[in-house]
Formats: structure tokens, sequence, C-alpha cells
């Protein structure tokens, strides 16, 4: 039966000590003909493999009966050969498994590792001979691989770098496709959960985040051009972006406080772990220009990458693969610690393949393909081959490093990881108060604030020092009075002396701490307080305060709606009236308003202390003639204005409900007299002026205009209320006949006999005075109606706009308790069609009771709205004010319906507008670039944070926050396999991959066809969401992949790839060579080799082209000796020695038909080494060798 040589349960190399839970894996089973000793095959006799199959057990889970993803090529595969098995021969089945099949449900959290038992089951033909051939028959094959425990999500924010000031686009949407397709790569080579890549947020209408790498890219660039040296003359003629070392110390901090804002205006579960600044190859130099593709400070979160596009196959010339993902895995290795000491001391691996302790075993899980020349993420090196979005896996070591990181199992018994890193999203990062700051150890702090975030761990042993202080005393530290330790990370850039780099979030020490400071320690038993300061910052009197916030619109008309809460303050001491209706109708009030009179008083002197009160009356004309004599008088004041409570209630006594005639009554004289009479005078306060209020309370309508005696209107008592300077609060109720305050009369010889009221009579008249109207139901209710009148406030706003701005608020005015009920207004601002491009504002007065709240001399900035609105303009403008006027900096925050929070500009430095010399208060302003072509479209918000380096200003500011209106646009899909180009066999099963983004935040639903010399309705194996299955395709020629992402509002995003299907022995297949081993005495891989230390050992070896044909010319790389740890195979230093092919190291021998490597082993007993040979295909061969004598 066949021998099994080798089996690979794999998500990059086989040598992964453990699986990942939930991320794809590919399970390949090796065969060759059995070993020479137990059984040796004549001519014409063969071992053929037809079929095969998968079952997964573990977890609890068991999966069956899955296909293998080569079973297409069974029927006509070659026979097995002799050992050792060949590298990718298409009869050793191969098996895509699922990330859901290797993370079975669990009710823990993080869910357990659990051993998975792999088995094969092939069918197989046994050829004797012509006539003695037995088929059906069948073999099985297990391996048991460790499922460790569940590992994070990691979160990353994408930020574009460029040149603000620039007239082309900086960030095109090929660079944003690069940065799609470089998170695919990420996704398969880094140690976490199945994709496909998610959103940092969940899904609209979903609480579900998904996919091992979540990320969002923030819509707009982060501003680069000012830092001295960043530009420089590029190769090709151009000035463009380089990233130095000196560079990314300069850029490190703002992306550091960009991360940091980030995630201060996100929900915890939403934060981002890490930040990438990606800038597009077309303004950026390469490193032909002496620029680096990336570069990152190692144990931080800061790095940077270049977004460099996939080139297509071009007639004759080859697609070009990006290195862009290749590059983003290094650096975001390098953000984790890797490649550690003492493994490496520069961060970088001394291997050019990653599978140097696998040889032969690296694979792409995304296209389920066998990577020949595969290089290992940690170290660059296009010598002997693409390093590309493709080829490149993790090390075992560096796998098994970020593994850990990542939340998995440290390996026992000793681990470079110790412990896993404080982000990802297992269960979640908990918000606490905690101090962010971003900057360096030289220039100190460029961005700091007290704030919620997701925390950073402290760093032990550091000689820096976060101190937070009160009243001069350390709050905080272990021990107490110590501070907090923090160690600046650096970068493995160009070797250059350089600063470190701060970007922390630390808990606050105390709530009521009053300064900061970073210092620098010479040793760890110093003072603190004695330490040389690095950053110093104080609390002020107050945050930070946004005062206005431009609105951004195109040309051609829009309408920006905004919701504006009011608190009026508490209405001052004033002078008030007691107004009653003393007809008839009115006794049950009458009584209700004696019977709670000193309450009232009492309640009203609980808030305005030094108010006075006064009483007056009302009856109606007797009129007709001699209709009701009991209606005595039209006014009377029954006290003027006092301070004596106890003669005001005396007063109310004397009301009584007598008379009235028609139903209308003499208010209007009344509320006249009040606000005119001399004889008798009222008695309003007069130095200085009070604040004056009528509190009247009645159930019918007045005559309109009086009958006599001086015809007194409605317009008239208003206007003279007006210019008295009184507010009208009213209490409508009714009675049997009476219909309240606002009804309207119709003419009557008994009902209205001349001057009949109109509807809405009491309402005009509050409106008119800043007052207002309070419903009583009942006679028992209106002194409590009275009261709550009386201690309530009405706000108004009142609007003063440019002619092309159009003003509305809904309500146009509400009555709430003076000094803590909320006046919330429904705003609306139109803006005119034929507005032409410029900035144009509205003024908004929301005036108290009728009158606008002044601050001093000034309308106080409270009740004071400006809206600010361009038309056409791409600049947003902000006025705000702070203590530290000198060193504040504005974040500016952008989100649209079903975004994030997107800091679309950082630390933005403000203009000094003034500052008071008495209280040091500065009025400044900060502009961003808000650009259309990047930002999601819609109707967005756009906010405004400002830092005085110890506070922040609030988000909930209510002038923090403008709309910004732009153009919604199609989604950004891209094909990340099968390659541009890439050449399949007829028996191949073609594994597709894509993604894509909707810029605006939406969900994308996405779709997948293939047209060629097939018809398309047959080719589609499977198709799920961004995943395929196309094949096998008997017919050859070229096809074409289209891939496509439909949004919400049916804009689709397409991306396309040729690809070309050959026959097995087309000669336009890359050069493969099948090795057929080392020959004995050596043993092959994973067997070792006996040899003696300083002396030389001999290896031998022969290898096959395509077309099957033995090389004896060309073919070999070379070869190199690598020392490692006996136990484990990992490398130790750098290789002993490399050979290249010709005099006696490596050289084809012609009479033994044999290639011969003579390896000369150094001295030194117990030694352990790899020699491994490199083939031009890239594939590499080992032997393991241990010095025994």
């Amino acid at each position: 039966m066949p021998n099994l040589t080798r089996f690979e349960v794999n998500q990059g190399l086989g040598s992964y000590d453990r699986l990942t839970r939930g991320k794809p894996a590919l399970v390949r089973a090796y065969f060759s003909l059995p070993d020479s000793t137990t059984c040796t095959l004549g001519s014409g006799q063969a071992l053929n493999i037809t079929g095969a199959t998968l079952n997964v057990v573990g977890g609890g889970s068991s999966n069956s009966g899955i296909a293998a993803a080569n079973a297409a090529g069974f029927a006509t595969s070659a026979a097995l050969s002799a050992r050792p098995a060949l590298v990718d021969s298409s009869h050793d089945p191969f098996f895509a498994v699922s990330g859901s099949i290797l993370a079975p449900s669990s009710s823990t959290t993080p869910a357990p590792s659990f051993s998975a038992t792999f088995t094969v089951n092939v069918t197989y033909t046994r050829k004797l001979s012509s006539r003695d051939v037995t088929t059906g028959l069948t073999a099985s094959f297990n391996a048991v691989k460790t499922v460790d425990q569940e590992s994070k999500a990691i979160r990353i924010l994408f930020q574009p770098l460029g040149d603000k000031s620039g007239t082309t686009t900086q960030f095109t949407d090929a660079d944003r496709t690069s940065v799609v397709n470089a998170v695919q790569t990420l996704l398969r080579v880094l140690p976490v959960p199945a994709g496909p890549p998610g959103s940092l947020r969940p899904p609209v209408g979903s609480a579900v985040r998904s996919g091992g790498i979540r990320y969002e890219i923030v819509p707009s660039l982060m501003d680069v051009k000012s830092i001295p040296g960043a530009y420089k003359l590029l190769v090709n003629g151009t000035t463009g972006f380089c990233a130095t070392q000196s560079v990314f110390v300069a850029l490190a901090p703002t992306l550091g406080a960009a991360l940091d804002t980030f995630n201060s205006v996100q929900a915890p579960e939403d934060a981002a772990d890490l930040i990438v600044g990606v800038y597009g190859e077309a303004i950026s130099g390469g490193s032909a220009d002496g620029c680096a593709l990336g570069m990152a400070s190692p144990n931080a979160k800061v790095s940077i990458a270049r977004a460099v596009a996939d080139k297509p196959k071009v007639g004759a010339t080859p697609a070009v693969v990006s290195q862009t993902g290749a590059v983003m895995a290094q650096e975001i290795m390098h953000n984790l610690g890797a490649q550690p000491s003492p493994r490496s001391t520069t961060f970088h691996s001394s291997y050019t393949q990653a599978d140097n302790t696998d040889p032969d075993g690296a694979y792409n899980v995304s296209s389920m393909t066998y990577i020949a020349g595969d290089k290992t993420i940690m170290n660059v090196n296009t010598a002997t081959g693409p390093w590309d979005n493709n080829v490149t896996v993790l090390e075992q070591p560096d796998y098994t490093f970020a593994l850990c990181r990542f939340g998995g199992t440290p390996p026992p018994p000793i681990s470079e990881c110790t412990t896993p890193d404080p982000g990802g999203t297992l269960v979640g990062v908990a918000a606490s108060d905690s101090y962010l700051a971003s900057g360096d150890t030289t220039n100190g702090v460029s961005n700091a604030y007290y704030g919620t975030s997701a925390g950073t761990t402290a760093s032990p042993n550091s000689l820096y020092r976060l101190l937070q202080l009160k009243g001069g005393v350390i709050q905080g530290g272990n021990p107490k009075g110590t501070g907090i330790p923090v160690a600046p990370a650096t970068t493995h850039g160009d070797g250059l002396p350089q600063p470190g780099i701060f970007t922390f979030a630390l808990p606050r020490s105390a709530v009521d701490v009053d300064e900061t400071r970073i210092v620098q320690l010479a040793q760890l038993t110093d003072d603190p307080l004695l330490a040389p300061i690095i950053f110093r910052a104080f609390k002020n009197p107050s945050p930070p305060n946004v005062v206005s916030l431009s609105n951004i619109v195109p040309p051609g008309g829009a309408t920006l709606n905004f919701t504006r809460n009011v608190t009026p303050p508490k209405n001052p001491d004033g002078d008030i009236v007691f107004l009653a209706d003393t007809t008839g109708s009115m006794l049950g009030a009458i009584t209700n308003v004696r019977s709670k009179a000193d309450d009232i008083m009492a309640a009203i002197r609980t808030e305005q202390p030094l108010s006075q009160f006064a009483v007056a009356s009302y009856k109606d004309f007797n009129q007709p003639d001699g209709c009701d004599p009991n209606s005595t008088y039209q006014y009377r004041l029954d006290r003027a204005m006092t301070s004596d409570t106890t003669s005001v209630r005396s007063a109310m006594d004397a009301w009584e409900a007598s008379g009235g005639c028609d139903t209308p009554e003499a208010q209007l004289y009344a509320l006249y007299q009040i606000a005119t009479s001399t004889s008798p005078s009222t008695g309003f306060r007069t130095d200085p002026v009070r604040p004056r209020a009528i509190g009247w309370f009645g159930d019918a309508p007045g005559h309109d205009p009086s009958p006599y005696p001086d015809g007194i209107t409605e317009a008239t008592a208003i206007s003279a209320l007006q210019a008295a300077g009184i507010r009208v609060v009213a209490v409508s109720t009714t009675t049997p006949g009476n219909p309240g305050l606002d009804a309207a009369v119709s003419p009557s010889p008994t009902i209205c006999d001349g001057g009949c009221p109109t509807a809405g009579q009491a309402t005009r008249i509050a409106n008119a005075t800043g007052g207002a109207v309070k419903p009583a139901g009942t006679s028992t209710e209106v002194a409590d109606a009275l009261l709550a009148g009386l201690l309530s406030a009405t706000v108004k706003p009142v609007a003063s706009c440019d002619e092309q701005l159009t003003f509305a608020a809904d309500p146009s005015q509400r009555v709430v308790r003076s000094g803590m009920g909320v006046a919330s207004f429904n705003e609306t601002v139109m803006v005119n069609e034929g507005a032409a491009a410029g900035d144009y504002s509205c003024t908004v007065d929301f005036l108290v009771n009728g009158s606008q709240v002044m601050a001093g001399d000034a309308p106080d900035p409270a009740f004071q709205q400006i809206i600010n609105v361009s038309v056409g303009g791409s600049t947003a403008k902000a006025e705000a004010t702070s203590y530290n006027g000198a060193n504040a900096v504005a974040d500016f925050i952008y989100q649209c319906p079903g975004t994030a929070k997107y800091p679309v500009a950082t630390s933005v430095k403000g203009t000094v507008v003034s500052t008071d010399p008495t209280t040091g208060l500065s009025d400044l302003t900060f502009a961003a670039l808000i650009d259309a072509s990047v930002v999601p479209g819609g109707n967005c918000t756009l906010t405004t944070l400002v830092s005085d380096l110890f506070e922040r200003s609030s988000p909930a500011d209510q002038d923090a926050t403008s709309t910004v209106l732009t153009v919604t646009k199609a989604p950004v899909v891209e094909i990340y396999t099968p390659g541009d180009g890439k050449l399949f066999t007829t028996k191949a099963k073609i594994f597709a991959t894509g993604w894509g983004t909707d810029p605006d935040g939406g969900p994308l639903t996405f779709s997948w066809t293939l047209s060629g010399p097939l018809p398309s309705t047959t080719v589609v194996a499977s198709a799920t969401g961004p995943n395929a299955i196309f094949g096998p395709l008997s017919t050859t020629g070229d096809y074409a992949v289209s891939f496509s992402g439909t949004d919400t509002e049916s804009k689709i995003g397409t991306a396309a790839r040729t690809i070309t299907i050959v026959a097995e022995s087309s000669p336009l297949l890359p050069q493969q060579y099948s090795f057929n081993g080392f020959f004995s005495p050596a043993k092959n891989w994973p067997d070792t080799n006996q040899v003696n230390a300083g002396q030389a050992f001999t290896a031998k070896w022969t290898f096959r082209d395509n077309s099957g044909q033995e090389v004896t010319t060309d073919g070999i790389f070379g070869a190199q000796l690598q020392q490692v740890v006996c136990s484990t195979r990992a490398a130790i230093g750098p290789p002993v020695f490399s050979w290249q092919v010709g005099a006696t190291m490596i050289r084809y021998d012609a009479k033994g038909q044999q290639w011969i490597g003579n390896i000369n082993i150094p001295a030194g007993v117990g030694n352990c080494y790899t020699w491994t040979l490199e083939l031009k295909d890239g594939s590499l061969h080992s032997l393991f060798l241990q010095a025994v004598k």
C-alpha cells in the first residue's frame, strides 16, 4: 500500500507548533512507494491514488467526508514514486479545512485549546501486471495537532499620509485597494481567526463584529509636508515623500495622537490596537530612492507602510504582485517585538526563506497552493526571487511568538513571549479615565489630555516617569509617590541616534490632580520631583471650549438640520403682580390661589429672595347698560409693590367673585393700567429696575377694544407691556359658560356686546412679552399652574442671517423651568440654491423671557449660536477659547451614518486671535481640510475637540459639531487570489478570494463571475460572499475573473483578473523540480545524521525538471550551513557558511550521474546543524546533522 512519508496540517508552514483557532488550514498527505526494504516494484508495476477524503474530529465536533481539493487530478495522476515524497505531486491529496471547522462552539471565554485528529482516507489501485490490477483498495492515515485556545482579532487604524497642499489626489482608490489587498495578506500570514476582514464597528443592524483582522481607513490625509526632510527629489524627477528614520521619528507622535483620539471617541469594543500610516506609491519614493518600504516602533503601536498596487500582466510582461501586505506584516510583527533578542539583535531574520525548519512546507492558505520560493516575512530579500504578498509567510518561531502575543498559549518551557499583548478583541478592552499623551523624549508632548480610553500598560524599571501631582505632591505610583514608569519606543530604522517616542494612555492617579509632568531619572532611586522635566502641564480654570465650527455643503442648495438644547438661567429677583379675574365665575379659582398664596410667595423667594409682590384685579364693563351692577370696577390695584407678604395675602382676601356681564372681561384695560398707571402706581422698582412679571389667571378673554374708558386694544396693551418690560404669565382655566383666556367670542347682545376678541389672545400677549400660558383644567389647579409659570422661563431663538441662508426653529419657543429645564429646538438652515461659493453665517440669540442674556457687556455665548456655512468649500474652521492658547491643539472627528468616528485632522495647532491680559483666556481659530474626494459621503458630522495639554473640550459641546454634506461613493473592491496572469492546469481547482469596502461605511453584497472558453454557468463550483472556487476547467485558454461589491445605494465596485488554463505538460508552466531525495547513507529530513566534528560529510542527490528529465547543469542556487538548537532546530546566530555551485563544494558527478555536496562540519562535539540545499525553483531540501565525536 502507499507509504505515508509526510503529513502536513498547515496554516502557512507545517512546522507551526499549534494551529490558530478559527483560521483556515491546508491538510496534505505526501505518499511514496513502500520502502525498498519492504517492497520493490518491478517494471510495469505501480501504485496510484484514485481518491481521498478527510475527517476532522476534535473539540466536541466531527466533520467527515471532506473532498480533496485536487480530486480531479487523481484519475490521471502519476504513479507513486520512490522515497522521499515529491514536493508538490498531483497524486498527493490536499484538503481545504475551513476556519469554522477549527472553531467548534464553546461556552467559555477564551475558548480552550483542544486536540484535533485529521484522518486522510485514500482509495488506490495496485497494478502488479497488466492482467493483475486491483482497484478500490483503501487505507487511512492520521495525524494529531493541537488547536490553540482562542486568540484575538487584531484591530488596525490605517491613516493615509500626504501633502494636503498638493494639487493631485494624494490617496487614490488604487492606494485604498492596495491597503484592502494588504489586509488579506495580514489575515493569511498572522495567527488570527478566519475572515473575511471586518470593520471595527459591527455591520448596520447587527451587534456582531467579525474577522480576524478588523480595520478602518481614515478618510483624510495626515499632512506630513511640514516634517523636515520628508520630501525629496526622486529618481523619476518628481518630488515625493521619503520614509526615513528621522521622518518616522517626527511623524510617530502625531500618528500616536491620532490613535489616541480615535480610541477616545469610540466605544471601547470599537477601538484600534495599532495605527499604520500608509502613503501611495505615486507620491512617494521606494528603495531605489533610498526610502523605506515601511518602518515601525518595536514594542509600540505605530508603523508606516508604502501602499503599492499589484501590476497586471501586460502582453508578455508578467504581473507583479504588491509587497504592501508583507511589509505591513513585518512592521506589525515589529510592533509586537519580533524578532526578539537573542534570536535577533536587529528585529530582522538572518534567513531568506521561512521554511528553514520545514523544508518545502510553505503554503499560501488563501489560494491553497504550494509556495516553491517562499520568503520569510522578517527579511526583505528579492535576490533569489520575489518577496511579496503571495510568497511570504512567518517562520515557525515568529508564528509561535505572534500567536502568544495575540492571546494564545505561551509554549513551554521557555518562551520568547511571556505576556499577551493587552490589545485585541477577545473579550473587549475596558475604557477608563486616563491621561493620554503623544510625543518624544526630545521635543516633549505634542498632544495630551485626560479622557476616557482603553489604557496601555506601565513599563516597569523605565527611567521615564509620568507624574500626576496635587499641590506639588505626587499621586499614585508603586510605591506611592514614584510616578508611573513609561518606556519610550524607538525605531529599527537607519541606526542613527534617535529620541524615544511616547504614546500612552495611563490611569488617572486622583480625580483632582492639578499638574502633570514627564521626567527622566538618572537612576531608579532618584527623587522624581528633582528629576529633569521633559514635559509639564497645569490644570486651568476651565477646559477649552469650542465656540463655533463651520458646516460644509456643495453648491446648489442644501438643508442643514440641528438640535439645540438651552437651559435658561434662574429667574432673577423681580417685581411680580398677581392679577385676578374676580367676576362671579371665578370663586373656585380665587379660593384656590388664596389658600396657596403664602406657599407661592415662599417658593418664589426660595429662588428669588429679594422679590416683591403686588395685587390687582379686574371685572367687566357694565355693558349693556345696567346689565350687571355688580361689575363695580374694571381694574383695581389692591396692593402696590411691597416686600410685605402678609399685606399681599390680606389684599388677596379682598377679592370677591361677583359681576361679569357678557363673556369677555376687562383684562386688556387692566394689563394696560398695570404697565402705565401712575395714579395709582403699581410701584415697580426703578433703582435699579428689576425684572417685572404679571401672574394673571382668568377664565375668559378680554374685550378688544375695551368699550371704555380708553378703548384699549390688544395691540395697545402689548405695546405698553413691552415698553414697561413686563413679562406676562397667564393661567387659563375654564368654568361653565367661560371657555378660557384664549377663546374667541362671537358678537351677540348677551354674549359679546362690543369689542369681541379673536382666538389666541392670551397666547399672543404672553409670546410678545416673553411670557407663557399655563393651562389649569379645574379651579383647584390654578395656584400650582400660576407658580409653575412664574418659576418658568420662556426661551425663544431669534436669528439674524446672511441673505443666502434661511433659519427656522421648531417650536418657535419653549417654556421650561428656569435654571434647570432644557429647552430643545429642532433647527433648520436652508442654503439658497443660487448661493455662490463662499462663507455665510447665521447668529441665533436665545432670548430668555424676551431678553438677551448678557455676560457683562457682551451676549452670553451660552445663549448665542453662530452657524457658519461654507458653500463649495473644503476647509473646516473652528473657533475656540483656551487658557493655554499657545500650546492648544485641535482634533477634527468625522462621522457618517454607519461609519466609525474618524480623526480627519490631528494635533492641529491653533492661531491665537486675542488673549485677555487679565484672565489669560485666548480666542483661537483652527482649520482642517475636509477632502470630499476621500471622506465618506452623505449627511455627515464633524466634531472639533481642543486640548490644552491637560484637559480637552467636551464632544457634547453643541457648538463643537457641524454638518458636512458630500456625495456618496462607489465601493472599492479587490481580488486577492488568484493573481493576475496566474497559470493553472486543467486539473486544478482555483481558490478565489477578495474583499471590498464601502467608503460610506455601509455593508456590501459580493458576487463573482467567470467568462472564457467555457460557459460561465458551468464553471463556478461554489461562491460564498467574498470567496469562490472555480474549476477544474477542462478547456485551455484565458479566462476573465470578475468580482463585484454592491452597496445599499446600488453603487457597484468591480475588480478583474485574467487567468490562463494550460495542459499539465505545458511548457508555459514555471519550472518546478522533482527532488528525488538525498541518497544513503544520508538520512532525509527529519531524521538525524550523526557526523564527526571537524570533518567532512558528503550529500548526494538527483532531481528532475517539469518534463521528467534529470537536471545535470544549472538548477541549483546554493546551500547553507546553519547551527541550530538540537531540541527545537531553531537557528543560533548567522549562517556558519554558504556554498555556491562549482569547484568541490557542489558539483554534478557525470560518472555517477548524481549531484555531490561536500559539507565541512565545524569543530565542537554535541553541536547541531541544518544543511539546506536551495534549488532555483525556490524549493529547500535540508539535512539535520549532529556532531557526536
